[in-house]
């Protein structure tokens, strides 16, 4: 199936003289599993999907270090009793992330009769993005 729309594009490329792409196609994706601090702090985040980050961010900090910035962030002021964080500013002694603006959503699932309900997160720094799903 990719073989057939990469042709098409280079086909149109060729008619045209030039094809947009619409940006989920050049979206690079990752998924990052934390450490276990990550899971015993509140809220609970397993895993992280990480969009459009560098491989290293301001020449040092991998992915797996800038998500666990930005997790570590959110749950040090939840454990601090403020509440869930709009911003969270995610550095490192080497390294800035910059300040990364924080959005949620309760989501809850029935199964077998009973209610239950996690945090769907979502940190956006530019065109950067990480989503995560926090659990108590």
């Amino acid at each position: 199936m990719r073989k057939v729309i990469l042709a098409a594009l280079a086909v149109a490329t060729a008619v045209l003289g030039t094809v947009a792409i619409p940006a989920s196609a050049s979206a690079s994706s990752q998924t990052i599993k934390l450490g276990k601090y990550s899971r015993q702090a509140f809220p609970a985040v397993y895993k992280v999907k990480a969009t459009n980050l560098p491989r290293l961010t301001d020449g040092y900090a991998p992915r797996w270090l800038v998500a666990e910035g930005v997790v570590g962030a959110v749950q040090a002021r939840m454990y601090e009793g403020k509440g869930i964080p709009s911003r969270v500013w995610a550095r490192g002694a080497r390294w800035d992330g910059g300040k990364w603006r924080i959005r949620y959503r309760l989501v809850t699932v029935t199964e077998g009769g009973n209610d239950y309900s996690y945090g769907r997160f979502t940190a956006m720094h530019g065109s950067q993005r990480l989503t995560f799903n926090g659990y108590s």
